[in-house]
């Protein structure tokens, strides 16, 4: 999945790239800007074993559905893998199965956990998103448009640093794993949610590598081509 999402955001470059020629000093300068909140993103998941970056409190997920709001406005830009790289994609995805499963089996009480407190916190998040960011997007392309371009240039280079495809769930030790902030010990070790496990990197086969550069081919080819079925500039850019 991870691989996918790589491709899915690489793809979105030559996107941007078009709106941004030409070259100029103030689009190299937002480009390296961009490129290092994503690297200070990914220094900070690291940090975090790979858990969410600023846990899943509302405050957190609120700046989730942030976001996700503005990725569905900036060009390119792909909400679900800014989501990995911050944490947040599987808690959030885990609340909208946990509260469908509680709608069929008609259990409203167990259905208000989720919705109450994560996917409230994230729905307020994309209406404020939406609203926000539209109108300071507009704002900045029309005052500094190459330094915003750049931007969001940089922001797409450097999301690749926040994943790595070849990592997986490390089960946590007593007494030894930190999450959020906390160190794991016998009585919580049975709570701990598998989503909040951290993470750790392992050698790929060959097999499974040359499915990964397969799976960003396919995600960068795919942005590509809904791209050029669009080709038109998108309104206000």
């Amino acid at each position: 999945m991870y691989s996918l999402f790589i491709g899915l955001t690489l793809g979105g470059l030559p996107v941007v790239w078009r709106l941004a020629r030409p070259r100029s000093g103030g689009l190299v300068l937002g480009a390296i800007a961009g490129f290092g909140v994503m690297a200070l993103l990914a220094l900070a998941q690291a940090g975090a074993g790979g858990s969410a970056v600023g846990g899943t409190g509302p405050l957190a997920l609120g700046l989730a559905g942030l976001v996700g709001a503005a990725a569905m406005i900036l060009p390119g830009v792909s909400g679900g893998y800014l989501l990995l790289v911050l944490g947040q994609y599987i808690p959030i995805l885990g609340a909208v199965d946990a509260f469908k499963q509680a709608l069929r089996a008609g259990d409203l009480g167990a259905a208000s956990a989720p919705a109450t407190g994560v996917l409230l916190p994230v729905a307020i998040g994309l209406v404020v998103g939406v609203a926000a960011v539209s109108n300071l997007l507009q704002r900045l392309l029309t005052r500094c448009r190459k330094p915003t371009l750049g931007f969001l240039i940089g922001l797409l280079a450097g999301a690749v640093l926040g994943l790595w495809p070849f990592q997986e769930p490390a089960e946590p030790v007593a007494g030894v794993t930190v999450i959020k902030g906390r160190v794991v010990t016998a009585e919580t070790l049975p709570l701990t949610a598998p989503e909040d496990w951290p993470t750790r990197r392992f050698a790929p086969s060959a097999s499974r590598a040359a499915a990964a550069v397969g799976l960003v081919a396919a995600g960068f080819v795919t942005t590509l081509g809904i791209a050029r079925l669009g080709r038109k500039e998108p309104e206000g850019l």
